[in-house]
């Protein structure tokens, strides 16, 4: 059995999704090892950080949120998501990367598709065929998005893609991802964190213009770590 941990990051101009695939005994060894980073850091940065802190790739590259008040500055978080990145890899995560141009989108399409539905069925589809490969079936967890009604909608459309497949010039049925797509806060799950931080240094390398070559230094050095997990990486430009 695999699970696949997806979640999403977005610019004005570009639409990212990641899957974060691993097995059970890797997902609890991930999410132990994180929990074990931020029990660290907590303990040094007493009344800042606590243990239930949240890795969130924006809050964390750009020092939001708590991570502003650390007086180690951005060496010391780039640090800290070094040590997530090597958790990751160590795991043996497999990474699944789809983007979306969304000016190439809007300008080819009177009424494009939305971009979280235009992405999400990509990636299901490759992720699906990731399971398949292996002989294996599995879960998909999201991020949460916006209302319950929402979520509704999203697993309205994955039974679709269960019954039809993902359509146009993939008509393959997603077969392998059992059940309906589950949604959990990523405060609650170390998996969905970890993959928000691998999805948001995706799009900074991808798509951002960096003010600083030392920044684009650090995101292509820890990329470098990560790239070898990465077995499917594309941005679509319809």
């Amino acid at each position: 059995m695999l699970i696949a941990y997806i979640d999403e990051s977005h610019s004005d101009g570009h639409y990212f999704m990641g899957s974060l695939v691993v097995t059970p005994e890797s997902a609890s060894l991930l999410a132990f090892r994180l929990d074990q980073l931020m029990d660290d850091i907590a303990s040094i940065h007493q009344g800042i950080i606590l243990s239930s802190q949240e890795f969130h790739g924006t809050d964390l590259w750009t020092g939001k949120d708590s991570w502003r008040n650390i007086s180690d500055g951005v060496r010391y978080r780039y640090w800290i998501y070094e040590k997530v990145i090597n958790s990751i890899v160590e795991c043996k995560a497999s990474i699944f990367l789809q983007g979306l141009d969304l000016n190439s989108q809007n300008a080819r399409r009177t009424a494009p598709e939305p971009p979280h539905d235009f992405v999400l069925k990509s990636l299901l589809e490759k992720t699906d065929r990731y399971f398949e490969q292996q002989g294996v079936f599995g879960l998909a967890i999201c991020d949460e998005i916006g209302s319950t009604a929402e979520m509704s909608s999203q697993r309205n459309n994955f039974r679709s893609l269960q019954k039809h497949g993902i359509g146009c010039n993939y008509p393959r049925k997603i077969s392998r991802i059992v059940d309906t797509l589950h949604f959990v806060s990523s405060k609650e799950s170390r998996l969905i964190q970890a993959i928000d931080l691998v999805v948001f240094l995706h799009r900074r390398r991808s798509v951002h213009r960096f003010k600083k070559e030392s920044e684009r230094d650090e995101v292509d050095r820890l990329w470098a770590l990560l790239q070898p997990q990465v077995l499917y990486d594309r941005i679509w430009r319809p």
